[in-house]
This record gives C-alpha cells, structure tokens and sequence, in this order.
C-alpha cells in the first residue's frame, strides 16, 4: 500500500512538470475511471482540462499519452476551480455599495473587536464613503453580492486637487493683504490607502494557498513575497525598491504616496487590498499597480495609522 501511495506520487509530480504549465489544464489527479470498459481496472491518472474543445483537441493531436508506466491516462471536462466564499474570507472580493472592487485582505482587532482591513479606494470609495455604509462582497465570480458589513474607518488620502485648491486661495489672500505672509501646507504626501469595516459575521482568517498570518515585519529589496488577490489568486514575486515616492491615480484624481514597497508580481484591477506577505509574516498592504509593478503600503504604517493588531 506504501508503494502505491509512492508510486502515485511519483506519477503525478512528474506529470505536473511536464504538462502542467499548459494553461488549459487546472488538475491532475488519480481516481477511478468512469469509462464502462475501465470500470473493473485500477486506478486511472485524471487530467481536468477547462472545456472540451481542449479536451478533444488533446486526444486529436495525441499530445497527453494513453498511458504513464502502465496506468490508463484519461481526460475530463471540467470548469475552473474557485474559493467558495459561503463565509467571509481573507481573499475574497469585496467592496463599499457606492462602488471599489478590491481584495479582503485580513482580519485585525482593535480594542478587541475585529475588523476587515483593505483599502480607503476598496471600502470607503475614494475618501466618499461614511462611517455606516454598507460593505458587500461576492460569494462567487458570478457576481452575486451579499452584505459583509458596515464601513467603521478610514484613512483619509490626499489629492493633488487639494493642492491646487490651497495654492489658489493662498494666491488669493496675498493679493488681497498685498502681503507676502505665507500660509503652513497642511502634509500631502500619504502614507497608506487604508480602510476598516465591521463585519456582519466571523470570518475565516486564513488567506487561501497562504494560510494564517498573524505577525508584521519590515519589507526589504530582495525579499520574495506572496499574496491572494481576488483578481490573480495566489502569485508570488520579489520587492524590488523600498521607500518609493509614486503618483497613483485615486478615483478621478490624483494622488501622491511616499515610503512605498514596489514589487514585480503578477497583479490586475481587484488584488487592491490584499495582503504582501514574506514566510509567515505581513510585510506590507496592496493598493495599486500597472501590467509590469504592484505597489504596497508599508504594514507598520498601516497598523499604526489605524491603531490595529493582529
């Protein structure tokens, strides 16, 4: 029994190596044939491909063998595997009512009640959302959304209208004083994009293919980093600059961030809000990125702005 268990193993890994690149492929397994004429045998080696035009062109071309070391090979249809979020979880979509589509990427506490952290532009719809509104997610891609909560805080972001604004009233008050008196800018640089929502139930705290993560620590240039986005799943990458000054398009305006972590990783429209994380630690929360760079705040800066914990 040891021996089969090895051997299958064995089968499947090299297997993988081989053809599991292939995009049209999500699984590989082994189990029993439902073919009448393989009802009686053993086991079969089981690859799941996404549609059966792929499947029918794979048997055409003979591009999977009929068989691996004497084990039949066979190929199913089958439709692309997805977390199901019939609770809420770090991982799955989520949203203020008025708009944001981002990542859920924790739960924290704070003074002993827990919260979901993502994004100020996620849950509180770019600096547009108040204490109250409702938070939705979706239980699946099919885009059915349900109530996960209620928006409890965010960290208001800075825009460069703001800016603009000042310079323009300041303008104006020097030439009425016909004075040369200068007014103190408030600080517009931004440090996080950050938000908290009250969710309506306990959620699931471990992030999918990452696990529980319950501790921060420091980004590095060099580090390798994961996440699970809502958008890509699980993707891994590597920090590549630290203390990064950007300008980051928020909403309809713009915004400008400091003592940023860049990372080159696969990211798309939806990851904002997931967590960066090194081995078992978080290292930072992502808010941003185009087809080649995501960018992610700091985590201390995070826990601290919003005066959160594990």
């Amino acid at each position: 029994m040891e021996f089969e268990h090895d051997f299958i193993k064995y089968a499947i890994n090299r297997l993988r190596k081989r053809f599991f690149h292939i995009p049209e492929i999500i699984s590989i397994g082994v189990g029993k044939s439902r073919d009448s004429e393989l009802a009686r045998s053993s086991n079969s080696i089981i690859f799941s491909v996404d549609n059966i035009k792929t499947k029918n062109k794979l048997l055409l071309d003979g591009f999977i063998p009929a068989f691996f070391e004497g084990i039949p090979i066979k190929i199913q249809e089958s439709p692309r595997f997805e977390i199901l979020h019939n609770t809420l979880q770090s991982g799955a979509g989520i949203g203020h009512i008025n708009g944001g589509n981002g990542t859920l990427g924790t739960f924290v506490k704070k003074d002993g009640i827990e919260y979901i952290l993502s994004n100020n532009h996620v849950l509180a719809n770019c600096n547009n959302g108040k204490q109250g509104d409702e938070i939705v997610f979706k239980k699946s891609r099919k885009n059915n959304r349900e109530s996960a909560g209620y928006l409890y805080d965010f960290i208001h972001v800075h825009t460069e209208t703001n800016r603009l604004v000042l310079s323009k009233i300041k303008d104006k008050l020097k030439l009425h004083l016909n004075t040369s008196t200068k007014l103190r800018e408030p600080e517009c640089y931004n440090y996080v994009d950050a938000a908290l929502a009250i969710p309506i139930e306990k959620g699931n705290l471990n992030i999918p293919a990452i696990g529980l993560i319950n501790i921060i620590k420091p980004a590095t240039a060099g580090l390798i980093v994961r996440k699970y986005g809502n958008a890509t799943g699980f993707t891994e990458g590597e920090i590549i600059q630290t203390a990064v000054t950007c300008k980051v398009k928020f909403g309809k305006k713009m915004a400008v961030f400091t003592d940023q972590i860049m990372c080159e990783m696969p990211n798309k429209p939806g990851d904002s809000g997931a967590l960066l994380v090194s081995d078992n630690s978080a290292v930072g929360l992502v808010f941003s990125g185009n087809k080649n760079y995501l960018l992610a705040n700091r985590i201390e800066r995070v826990f601290g702005a919003l005066k959160i914990t594990f």
